[in-house]
């Protein structure tokens, strides 16, 4: 039997199952694998480059009709996540002249992202670049041999900037990045980066209510906080005279784990050199002994379980911003940025909560609460998405393909302006810089992407935003966002963090690791409301070892070298 016929038959099953299912989903679609994707108009029946072509021509990295010359390398390319792209788009065939390129665009549905692309390996249609998701997918993938195995001699030959950056962020997280992606020693996927997850999530305090409570300083230690947390429960600090406030609910809690010297769900090196799993360290037990204790009295709020939004947009506390508690880590730090500028309307929880406190404030505090032995942190990660750009088996012995597509992706981190423009579209016809240097659209293209059914469509119709930027550089990502990146580093940046060891799955999650998390929450709420005494802990965490925790333990040390 062939190795390409045993790819094949390693998917046959599943595809058969996902073809069940979707003939009995009644879904009728017909833009998730088509060999390439039709022109999308828009509502007046012009498409976007209909409208660029006239007012481009002088602009060098405006987009030309020409086709591809008869050298051009041809490469199948899943790239777009809202829409199909047009064949005409303007960002599309710059890209194709720059590179001499011919791309055949794939768009697949995001809602069916994975059984879609079942269905392309199935029938050996596999594309030349795309994403595998999750982490799940990409170990899937991996075992069913669809994917390119590549080295990184080949990403620092045809991608060396890509390399580089890899490089700078393995360095600023203290773990090497490729780890995130190796498989048996092998790679078969880039690093998909997010550097806000570098970022723990910030913690935020009513200032204002300090002050009315006569407390001056910033809390620090673990005895601070809690000084300052009994006075919000019972000193009315929004003098109101009635007791109705709390000092914190679930996302507070976040905090105050790592006073364990473990977090919340990470995997962590403990004293003897083994990777332990943080909650059911015996160190936990005395903080959710400090949790229990907060709760009796009052400071925790009763309602903690249910967590702090009520709906709508997941970020916000609404908690937080209807004055029943008066610390929070809910959401990122850019969820509670101030105005950057004039103008500027802030975080989405900063703009909800002038409006409903008006003569409030809040502040974000600039470190973890710690012991005073200086033990504390909080979780961050590693900046990767679990996402992963990969590429086709067949790309493996097809080198000037594999050249072509990593030579792409290593211009969206060497040249800032060719990422501009694979980001946002073409310059002085799509959008350009406002006075504090924020790219803005153009009046005249904002004008015209109201006549399309969304802005997504709109953005699909040029080929912005992701398609042809799937490997995003961090490094011109936090520079075209500057001022958000200047509010983390002023903020939370300096935060003691702590990255979970574990970053792939292993063999046994599947069996164990629902049930595993029912009993570690369980245990925890249980012991939080005195439904359990402090000491259920240990019982717990004998069942959880028992009922695959161990399994799960020794999978972990035998992969990560514990």
């Amino acid at each position: 039997m062939s190795k390409k016929l045993a790819r094949v038959l390693a998917v046959v099953l599943a595809a058969a199952l996902v073809i069940t299912l979707v003939g009995c989903s009644g879904d009728t679609s017909t833009n998730t694998t088509a060999a390439t994707t039709a022109a999308a108009t828009t509502a007046a029946g012009t498409t976007a480059a209909d409208t660029t072509a006239a007012t481009t021509a002088a602009d060098t990295t405006a987009a030309t009709t020409a086709p591809a010359s008869a050298d051009a390398v041809h490469i199948r390319w899943v790239g777009a996540e809202y829409g199909a792209v047009d064949e005409d788009a303007p960002i599309k065939l710059a890209v194709e002249e720059r590179f001499n390129v011919d791309f055949e665009l794939i768009y697949i549905e995001s809602t069916t992202y994975a059984e879609q692309m079942g269905l392309l390996f199935a029938s050996d249609d596999v594309p030349d670049a795309f994403h595998a998701r999750s982490v799940t997918i990409y170990n899937e993938w991996v075992n069913q041999e669809m994917l390119a195995q590549f080295t990184l001699d080949q990403v620092k030959e045809y991608a060396p900037n890509v390399y580089e950056e890899i490089a700078h962020w393995s360095d600023k997280v203290d773990f090497d990045l490729w780890d995130a992606v190796r498989i048996n020693g092998d790679i078969y996927g880039l690093p998909q980066l997010n550097t806000d997850g570098t970022f723990a999530a910030p913690i935020v305090y009513r200032d204002d209510w300090m002050a009315n409570v006569g407390i001056e300083k910033e809390p620090e230690t673990i005895a601070e906080w809690t000084d300052l947390f009994y006075a919000f429960a019972n000193d009315d600090p929004d003098g109101n005279g009635t007791n109705d406030t709390y000092a914190l609910s679930k996302s507070g809690m976040k905090p105050f784990w790592g006073l364990s010297g473990y977090c919340d769900a990470t995997w962590s090196k403990l004293p003897d050199g083994t990777i332990g799993y943080g909650n059911v360290q015996p160190e936990m037990k005395e903080v959710l002994a400090m949790f229990a204790k907060w709760y009796a009295d009052g400071v925790l709020d009763p309602e903690y379980i249910t967590g702090e939004n009520t709906g709508g947009y997941w970020a916000l506390s609404h908690s937080f911003l209807n004055g029943r508690i008066g610390m929070t880590s809910h959401g990122s730090y850019y969820h509670w940025n101030y105005p950057y500028y004039e103008g500027n309307a802030g975080g989405a929880n900063y703009q909800p909560f002038v409006e409903l406190n008006p003569e409030g404030s809040y502040t974000i505090a600039k470190q973890v609460p710690k012991t005073e032995d200086g033990v504390g942190s909080m979780p961050t990660g590693l900046g990767t998405t679990g996402s992963q750009f990969v590429m086709g088996y067949q790309v493996e012995d097809n080198l000037d393909v594999m050249a072509k597509i990593f030579e792409i992706l290593d211009a969206g981190v060497s040249d800032y302006d060719f990422y501009l423009m694979v980001k946002n579209g073409i310059e002085g016809v799509h959008w350009e810089f406002d006075e504090n240097g924020v790219v803005v659209q153009t009046e005249s293209w904002k004008k015209e992407s109201e006549t399309y059914d969304s802005s997504l469509a709109a953005s699909s119709a040029i080929g912005s935003s992701n398609c042809f930027c799937p490997w995003q550089s961090m490094i011109n990502y936090q520079r075209l966002q500057k001022y958000q990146y200047d509010f983390a580093n002023a903020t939370v940046a300096n935060y003691t963090g702590n990255i979970s060891i574990k970053q792939l799955t292993m063999p046994s999650e599947a069996e164990y690791i629902t049930d595993l998390n029912t009993l570690i929450s369980t245990m925890t709420s249980d012991i939080i409301t005195g439904v359990q005494p402090v000491d259920y802990f240990d019982e717990a965490v004998a069942q959880w070892y028992a009922q695959g925790g161990q399994t799960l333990t020794d999978e972990v040390n035998e992969y990560y070298g514990g």
